[in-house]
């Protein structure tokens, strides 16, 4: 009985989870969309992203900004003696504003341009140099930790309720 009953709870917290999904993604595109377009996907240190962002609102929209953000994380594995931790961390962060507060009426559609520029190697520290990378390698070796950055940029509609967002993985080549 008691397996029954514990089996029948999972099926229904599964089902009240996935239930909530579909309900947000139904709600949020039912609000509008946006869609981010990039010219290129990698760029060196000091380079530029550039592209558009497409927005398209079905219901009106209070919106509080609507910006493009540039995200540097980095995941950090260390070997303890308990096993392997992973940290997560965002260690940059640049964000282009494309448009203020305003009110967005039902039918709205309009396509905005952006730039956007990638950190210089200097920024980025211990990735930006050969030296530094081997001087971080020859750490990991010792330390048993591991270092790995990622990249992205992100459109965002901050709105009242659910924002509109999405973004694309990009790459800076240090190297």
């Amino acid at each position: 009985m008691g397996d029954h009953a514990s089996t029948i709870i999972a099926i229904a917290v599964i089902s009240v989870v996935i239930i909530a999904l579909v309900a947000f993604f139904v709600l949020r595109a039912m609000k509008g969309s946006l869609v981010l377009r990039l010219n290129e996907h990698q760029v060196a240190p000091d380079g530029t992203f550039s592209g558009t962002v497409e927005l398209t609102c079905r219901k009106p929209i209070e919106g509080n900004r609507l910006i493009v953000t540039l995200i540097g994380r980095e995941r950090i594995e260390e070997k303890t003696k308990e096993g392997t931790k992973t940290r997560n961390r965002e260690f940059y962060r640049d964000e282009e504003v494309l448009e203020s507060a305003r009110d967005y009426e039902a039918g709205f559609e309009q396509t905005y341009e952006f730039e956007i520029a990638a950190p210089s190697a200097k920024n980025v520290q211990a990735a930006a140099s050969p030296l530094g990378k081997m001087m971080e390698m020859g750490i990991e070796m010792l330390t048993g930790r591991d270092r790995d950055l990622s990249w992205k940029i992100e459109g965002r509609l901050d709105a009242k309720g659910l924002d509109l967002v999405q973004s694309e993985k990009v790459r800076i080549t240090f190297f």
